[in-house]
Protein backbone atom coordinates (compact mmCIF):
# COMPACT_ATOMS: atom_id res chain seq x y z
CA UNK A 1 0.00 0.00 0.00
CA UNK A 2 2.97 2.07 0.72
CA UNK A 3 3.29 4.93 -2.36
CA UNK A 4 4.46 8.19 -2.67
CA UNK A 5 2.25 11.41 -3.19
CA UNK A 6 4.07 14.20 -4.84
CA UNK A 7 1.37 16.74 -3.27
CA UNK A 8 3.28 16.73 -0.01
CA UNK A 9 6.55 15.81 -1.44
CA UNK A 10 7.73 12.63 0.45
CA UNK A 11 5.04 10.70 0.32
CA UNK A 12 2.37 8.24 2.04
CA UNK A 13 5.78 6.54 3.59
CA UNK A 14 8.26 9.85 4.02
CA UNK A 15 10.29 7.18 5.41
CA UNK A 16 14.10 6.00 5.68
CA UNK A 17 15.42 3.09 7.31
CA UNK A 18 17.22 3.58 10.48
CA UNK A 19 21.19 3.75 9.99
CA UNK A 20 20.50 5.27 6.92
CA UNK A 21 19.58 8.94 7.56
CA UNK A 22 22.90 9.84 9.97
CA UNK A 23 25.76 10.08 7.35
CA UNK A 24 28.08 12.67 8.59
CA UNK A 25 28.32 14.45 4.78
CA UNK A 26 24.67 14.68 4.82
CA UNK A 27 23.47 18.22 3.81
CA UNK A 28 20.76 18.47 5.97
CA UNK A 29 19.25 21.60 7.85
CA UNK A 30 18.50 21.80 10.85
CA UNK A 31 15.07 23.74 10.63
CA UNK A 32 13.81 23.94 14.46
CA UNK A 33 16.44 26.54 16.20
CA UNK A 34 16.43 27.82 19.49
CA UNK A 35 15.18 31.47 19.02
CA UNK A 36 14.48 31.59 15.80
CA UNK A 37 11.10 31.33 14.08
CA UNK A 38 9.89 28.05 12.75
CA UNK A 39 10.07 28.25 9.39
CA UNK A 40 6.46 27.51 7.42
CA UNK A 41 7.95 24.47 6.17
CA UNK A 42 8.11 22.43 9.61
CA UNK A 43 4.38 24.05 10.08
CA UNK A 44 3.04 22.42 6.68
CA UNK A 45 5.06 19.27 7.69
CA UNK A 46 3.20 18.96 11.24
CA UNK A 47 -0.05 19.97 10.04
CA UNK A 48 -0.10 17.62 6.96
CA UNK A 49 1.04 14.55 9.67
CA UNK A 50 -1.63 15.52 12.17
CA UNK A 51 -4.10 15.60 9.33
CA UNK A 52 -2.97 12.14 7.40
CA UNK A 53 -3.52 10.73 11.05
CA UNK A 54 -6.70 11.79 11.67
CA UNK A 55 -7.43 10.38 8.29
CA UNK A 56 -6.85 6.78 8.78
CA UNK A 57 -8.59 7.08 12.17
CA UNK A 58 -11.59 8.44 10.64
CA UNK A 59 -14.63 5.83 11.43
CA UNK A 60 -16.35 7.35 8.70
CA UNK A 61 -13.57 6.44 6.35
CA UNK A 62 -13.26 3.12 7.21
CA UNK A 63 -16.64 2.28 7.20
CA UNK A 64 -17.32 3.86 3.85
CA UNK A 65 -14.42 1.81 2.64
CA UNK A 66 -15.99 -0.89 4.25
CA UNK A 67 -19.56 -0.28 2.54
CA UNK A 68 -17.69 0.47 -0.98
CA UNK A 69 -16.28 -3.39 -0.69
CA UNK A 70 -19.41 -4.76 0.13
CA UNK A 71 -21.46 -3.19 -2.33
CA UNK A 72 -18.61 -4.03 -5.19
CA UNK A 73 -18.24 -7.43 -4.20
CA UNK A 74 -21.19 -8.61 -2.22
CA UNK A 75 -21.95 -12.61 -1.83
CA UNK A 76 -19.05 -12.99 -4.93
CA UNK A 77 -16.15 -11.89 -2.33
CA UNK A 78 -14.89 -13.49 0.42
CA UNK A 79 -14.18 -11.44 3.62
CA UNK A 80 -9.88 -11.24 2.76
CA UNK A 81 -10.95 -10.01 -0.60
CA UNK A 82 -13.45 -7.03 0.54
CA UNK A 83 -10.92 -6.01 3.16
CA UNK A 84 -8.16 -5.80 1.00
CA UNK A 85 -10.45 -4.11 -1.49
CA UNK A 86 -11.55 -1.67 1.34
CA UNK A 87 -8.18 -0.83 2.02
CA UNK A 88 -7.30 0.09 -1.55
CA UNK A 89 -10.48 2.62 -1.51
CA UNK A 90 -9.37 4.10 1.72
CA UNK A 91 -5.92 4.30 0.81
CA UNK A 92 -7.27 6.04 -2.62
CA UNK A 93 -9.50 8.64 -0.50
CA UNK A 94 -6.54 9.81 1.54
CA UNK A 95 -4.90 10.38 -1.37
CA UNK A 96 -7.69 12.48 -2.64
CA UNK A 97 -8.90 14.51 0.24
CA UNK A 98 -5.36 15.17 1.19
CA UNK A 99 -4.45 16.44 -1.85
CA UNK A 100 -7.36 18.73 -1.74
CA UNK A 101 -6.00 22.05 -0.97
CA UNK A 102 -9.93 23.23 0.26
CA UNK A 103 -9.73 20.55 2.76
CA UNK A 104 -5.99 19.75 4.19
CA UNK A 105 -6.04 23.83 4.43
CA UNK A 106 -2.16 23.78 5.07
CA UNK A 107 -0.02 26.40 4.37
CA UNK A 108 1.53 27.10 0.78
CA UNK A 109 5.14 27.97 1.66
CA UNK A 110 5.48 29.89 -1.45
CA UNK A 111 8.43 31.19 -0.55
CA UNK A 112 10.45 28.14 0.48
CA UNK A 113 13.94 27.34 -0.79
CA UNK A 114 13.83 23.86 0.87
CA UNK A 115 14.05 20.88 -0.98
CA UNK A 116 10.87 18.31 -0.48
CA UNK A 117 12.25 15.32 2.09
CA UNK A 118 13.14 11.92 0.60
CA UNK A 119 10.37 9.64 0.52
CA UNK A 120 10.29 5.86 0.70
CA UNK A 121 9.11 2.80 0.57
CA UNK A 122 8.89 -1.12 2.48
CA UNK A 123 9.09 -3.45 0.02
CA UNK A 124 7.60 -6.95 0.93
CA UNK A 125 11.05 -8.27 2.19
CA UNK A 126 10.85 -5.41 4.95
CA UNK A 127 13.58 -3.50 3.53
CA UNK A 128 12.90 0.25 2.89
CA UNK A 129 13.95 1.69 -0.89
CA UNK A 130 14.96 5.51 -0.70
CA UNK A 131 13.32 7.64 -3.29
CA UNK A 132 13.63 10.78 -4.90
CA UNK A 133 10.89 13.60 -3.73
CA UNK A 134 10.35 14.51 -7.56
CA UNK A 135 10.18 11.63 -9.08
CA UNK A 136 9.26 8.23 -6.77
CA UNK A 137 10.01 5.59 -9.52
CA UNK A 138 14.27 6.72 -9.26
CA UNK A 139 16.08 5.05 -6.15
CA UNK A 140 18.24 7.48 -4.00
CA UNK A 141 21.56 6.84 -3.01
CA UNK A 142 23.28 7.82 0.55
CA UNK A 143 24.66 10.03 1.97
CA UNK A 144 21.53 12.37 1.26
CA UNK A 145 23.70 15.26 0.12
CA UNK A 146 22.03 16.81 -2.72
CA UNK A 147 18.89 17.55 -0.68
CA UNK A 148 18.74 20.60 0.70
CA UNK A 149 15.85 19.69 3.22
CA UNK A 150 15.30 19.92 7.12
CA UNK A 151 17.26 17.13 9.39
CA UNK A 152 14.11 16.87 11.93
CA UNK A 153 11.63 16.05 8.92
CA UNK A 154 13.93 12.79 7.30
CA UNK A 155 14.21 11.96 11.14
CA UNK A 156 10.67 11.81 11.82
CA UNK A 157 10.63 10.11 8.67
CA UNK A 158 12.54 7.27 9.83
CA UNK A 159 10.59 7.11 12.80
CA UNK A 160 7.38 6.55 10.70
CA UNK A 161 9.44 3.90 8.77
CA UNK A 162 10.73 1.98 11.14
CA UNK A 163 6.84 1.62 12.30
CA UNK A 164 6.14 -0.03 9.04
CA UNK A 165 9.59 -2.05 9.06
CA UNK A 166 8.93 -3.56 12.23
CA UNK A 167 5.18 -4.32 11.19
CA UNK A 168 6.50 -6.03 8.36
CA UNK A 169 9.10 -8.21 10.04
CA UNK A 170 6.61 -9.42 13.29
CA UNK A 171 4.39 -10.19 10.65
CA UNK A 172 6.28 -12.81 8.75
CA UNK A 173 7.50 -13.94 12.84
CA UNK A 174 3.51 -14.31 13.88
CA UNK A 175 1.64 -15.20 11.63
CA UNK A 176 -1.22 -15.61 13.05
CA UNK A 177 -2.60 -13.69 16.48
CA UNK A 178 -3.68 -15.37 19.70
CA UNK A 179 -7.31 -15.73 18.65
CA UNK A 180 -6.53 -17.34 15.24
CA UNK A 181 -6.69 -14.42 13.14
CA UNK A 182 -4.25 -14.49 10.17
CA UNK A 183 -1.92 -11.28 10.51
CA UNK A 184 -2.71 -9.60 7.25
CA UNK A 185 -1.32 -6.16 6.66
CA UNK A 186 -3.46 -5.30 3.48
CA UNK A 187 -6.51 -6.07 5.98
CA UNK A 188 -8.21 -2.34 5.63
CA UNK A 189 -7.93 -2.25 9.70
CA UNK A 190 -4.55 -3.34 10.59
CA UNK A 191 -3.43 -1.08 7.00
CA UNK A 192 -5.00 1.93 8.48
CA UNK A 193 -3.69 1.19 12.20
CA UNK A 194 -0.74 0.73 10.98
CA UNK A 195 -0.81 4.13 8.92
CA UNK A 196 -2.27 6.56 11.54
CA UNK A 197 0.05 4.50 14.07
CA UNK A 198 2.87 6.11 11.31
CA UNK A 199 2.00 8.96 11.03
CA UNK A 200 1.50 9.86 14.87
CA UNK A 201 5.19 8.82 15.16
CA UNK A 202 5.59 11.43 13.43
CA UNK A 203 3.86 13.83 15.30
CA UNK A 204 5.85 13.15 17.94
CA UNK A 205 8.76 13.59 16.60
CA UNK A 206 8.65 17.02 15.26
CA UNK A 207 6.51 18.33 18.35
CA UNK A 208 9.46 17.34 20.59
CA UNK A 209 12.10 18.59 18.36
CA UNK A 210 10.01 22.19 18.36
CA UNK A 211 9.61 21.79 22.14
CA UNK A 212 13.52 21.06 22.13
CA UNK A 213 14.42 24.17 20.05
CA UNK A 214 12.18 26.76 22.09
CA UNK A 215 13.27 25.39 26.00
CA UNK A 216 16.81 26.12 24.78
CA UNK A 217 15.61 29.90 24.17
CA UNK A 218 13.75 31.48 26.93
CA UNK A 219 14.06 35.03 26.58
CA UNK A 220 10.08 36.79 26.02
CA UNK A 221 8.69 36.30 22.76
CA UNK A 222 6.56 33.43 22.62
CA UNK A 223 7.76 31.32 19.58
CA UNK A 224 10.31 33.55 18.80
CA UNK A 225 12.63 34.58 22.09
CA UNK A 226 15.50 36.85 21.13
CA UNK A 227 18.05 34.25 22.38
CA UNK A 228 19.02 31.06 24.10
CA UNK A 229 20.05 31.70 27.90
CA UNK A 230 23.70 31.40 28.68
CA UNK A 231 25.11 28.65 31.37
CA UNK A 232 25.00 31.79 33.72
CA UNK A 233 21.93 32.61 32.96
CA UNK A 234 19.84 29.59 33.92
CA UNK A 235 21.87 29.37 36.83
CA UNK A 236 20.70 32.38 38.09
CA UNK A 237 16.93 31.89 36.97
CA UNK A 238 17.54 27.89 38.64
CA UNK A 239 18.19 30.07 41.79
CA UNK A 240 15.42 32.72 41.62
CA UNK A 241 13.24 29.11 41.26
CA UNK A 242 14.44 27.88 44.28
CA UNK A 243 14.48 30.84 46.36
CA UNK A 244 10.53 31.46 44.92
CA UNK A 245 9.88 27.79 46.42
CA UNK A 246 11.08 27.57 49.31
CA UNK A 247 10.42 31.29 50.44
CA UNK A 248 14.49 32.34 51.35
CA UNK A 249 14.96 35.51 51.29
Amino acid sequence: MNATWKWRGAGIVMAIAAGLISHPSDALVRCAKPCQRIPCDYVRQLKMKIFLGNLFRSKKLRADATAYAEKQLGSGGTDVEKSHLAATWLYNEVRRIASDPNQNKLPACASSTLDDPPGGETLPNCSVRLTDPKDSSKTLSTPLDKLNTCEEFVKASRVHEENHKDACEASKLLVKWPDGRVWDRDDMKTFADEEASSYESEVYELRKARDRSRKQCTRKGADNPAKPRTEAESAKAASASATALTGAK
